[in-house]
């Protein structure tokens, strides 16, 4: 589904949602859990494109719901993966998603540091809290922002990530005030639909909301999950 020009949600994958760029080099940002590489090659083909076509993985961040599939698509299509470089470690003579959930762990071909220029204007925004290497990537020239796991669109309001799931709290709330003056207009989000207009008003709110208790956030976390699987349009 495009849900503004250039920019599509990835039907049928599994777990968090990936958003294929079709502005600039072809890009994906995030990509699902593993299996879930077999739909964005699919998709791709529906859009008249061949699995060679696509340039450039962009990871939010290392959880395997975002990165899962990072290793068939790379094997598949030949694109570059990249993250930061805190989300990595080294395993022999190569640089590898960190940590023992990621099935082996895909392998980054490029490290991006904070406020890089990649073509096709999107810019890296280190936000950094929910993990220690957690990106964004704003596109300023057109106001949009990809935020992976900084917020979840709960369609009424936004919200943050479960508690628990933050490796540093502080650290996330001060990412989120980052996210929030940036001024972007349109969000597009790991966990529920996008929003095409209102991000910056929407992400100031949720930065001036208080932190929710942990039954509060489990109860609303579950409900949405019901209204909105993850990763369908």
């Amino acid at each position: 589904m495009e849900h503004v020009e250039g920019v599509h949600r990835v039907p049928g994958v599994r777990g968090a949602n990936a958003y294929l760029l079709t502005f600039g080099p072809l890009t994906l940002v995030d990509c699902g859990l593993p299996g879930s590489g077999r739909a964005i090659i699919d998709f791709l083909a529906a859009l008249g494109h061949p699995p060679d076509a696509l340039q450039r993985i962009l990871l939010t961040h290392r959880h395997p719901d975002h990165c899962g599939a990072a290793t068939y698509l790379r094997q598949r299509t030949g694109a570059e993966v990249c993250a930061h470089a805190a989300e990595t470690e080294v395993v022999g003579e190569l640089r590898v998603v960190r940590g023992t959930l990621n099935l082996g762990g895909a392998i980054v071909d490029r490290l991006l540091e904070d406020g890089e220029e990649l073509p096709g204007g999107i810019r890296a925004v280190h936000c950094g809290g929910h993990t220690a290497g957690s990106l964004s990537y704003y596109v300023p020239a057109r106001g949009l922002l990809f935020l992976g796991d900084m917020a979840i669109n709960n369609v009424d309001r936004l919200s943050r990530p479960i508690a628990f799931s933050n490796e540093d709290s502080d650290a996330y709330e001060r990412g989120l005030e980052r996210l929030a003056a940036l001024g972007a207009e349109a969000g597009f989000f790991g966990h529920g639909p996008p929003l095409t207009q209102g991000l910056s008003s929407a992400l100031t709110a949720l930065c001036q909301r208080p932190r929710s208790p942990l039954w509060r956030a489990l109860l609303r976390y579950a409900f949405l999950r019901l209204r909105h699987p993850f990763g369908r349009d």
